[in-house]
């Protein structure tokens, strides 16, 4: 609930209610089964709000409390109105993670079957780990599980219902009975997996604007990444080449490209705070850093045009500040320099030869 403008205390306060009393007298009067907070929806959040207002327990407590419980589930709703819906529940089988094992999960046989009716094999099975750190989840093709998933690996809970028990582990997946694990890594905290609601039947039924739109709401849900805050924190808030301080303007910039190496995505000793032209620019390899954090810059000016050449020219040799907490990694650095600045180099000079 950080992103509402409340103190420390407070919401430390809220959340305690949440997680503890609340969630108890929801689950004893089987209004709910799991945790509130596994609830994101804010719609269904509110419908199961007011069903806990309705408990003559609840009326005693919150009296008693001064209204604390109230005002918790009341900001939590503001809490998840704030927050945009990265997963589509539309196209994605969206699995929370159970109380204290993160990525382990019970696949329902009823909710697959709804899918397959529904989309074929082109849905997503989404397993989420911490559900504050953006970017620790799995959006996994059905496709790739297909094969797990069949009634001869499927066990029974106590009551009867079918299902598949699943858990990850180094990015490898292991349904119970299914003999083989499955490597996941590549679906580690991937938004372009979510995005395939954009193609075929979305398509169809949005024009561009609306398209455009939602993506950019994932983007944005990518800035708010734990990757950000630490990287924010590292650079005291501030670009490490111009100062610039006001944070709508910054970008927490990878130097190895978030695509390329699962492990080093969440890791703020991969992170430069850049103002956005230059996150662009030192992203498309125009320009590099030394192992000190120095500025270099293409030999050939003259691959690019005038108003560039005078921006290169005005970053050559300036010195970034030093991160505060998390060093930056001298192999991240030459990872940038020999693979992202000096292919730029050889695209330019192959596209404009002499």
């Amino acid at each position: 609930m950080s992103k509402l403008d409340l103190s420390d205390t407070t919401i430390q306060q809220y959340a305690s209610a949440i997680d503890g009393s609340l969630t108890k007298w929801a689950v004893r009067s089987s209004i709910i089964s799991q945790p509130l907070r596994n609830i994101r929806s804010q719609s269904e959040f509110d419908a199961v709000s007011f069903q806990i207002q309705q408990l003559p327990e609840f009326h005693k407590r919150n009296t008693k409390g001064n209204n604390l419980y109230s005002a918790a589930l009341n900001k939590y709703s503001e809490f998840l109105a704030s927050i945009p819906q990265l997963f589509s529940p539309e196209s994605n089988y969206i699995l929370n993670p159970s109380s204290g094992n993160k990525f382990w999960v019970n696949l329902s046989s009823g909710r697959i079957h709804y899918f397959v009716e529904k989309f074929g094999d082109k849905f997503n099975i989404v397993l989420r780990g911490d559900l504050d750190l953006q970017g620790d989840f799995y959006a996994i093709p059905y496709a790739i599980v297909k094969p797990a998933l069949t009634e001869k690996y499927q066990t029974e809970d106590k009551s009867g219902r079918k299902r598949w028990v699943a858990s990850i582990k180094n990015h490898q997946l292991r349904i119970r009975r299914y003999p083989t694990p499955i490597d996941v890594s590549s679906y580690y905290g991937n938004i372009s997996a979510l995005l395939s609601d954009f193609n075929q039947n979305s398509v169809d039924n949005e024009n561009d604007y609306a398209i455009e739109n939602r993506k950019i709401e994932i983007q944005q849900r990518q800035k708010q990444s734990l990757f950000r805050k630490r990287v924010l924190e590292n650079f005291d808030g501030c670009c490490c080449l111009t100062g610039f301080s006001e944070t709508e303007l910054l970008i927490a910039s990878h130097i190895i490209p978030w695509r390329t190496r699962i492990e080093t995505r969440l890791n703020p000793s991969n992170g430069l705070l850049l103002f956005a032209g230059y996150d662009k620019m030192f992203d498309l390899g125009f320009f590099t850093f030394d192992d000190d954090l120095t500025v270099i810059i293409p030999s050939d000016l003259n691959l690019f045009s005038i108003p560039l050449q005078k921006q290169l020219r005005e970053l050559d040799g300036r010195k970034a500040n030093k991160p505060q907490k998390w060093p930056l990694k001298s192999d991240y650095l030459e990872f940038h320099r020999s693979e992202i600045f000096s292919k730029r180099i050889t695209v330019l000079q192959n596209t404009y030869p002499k």
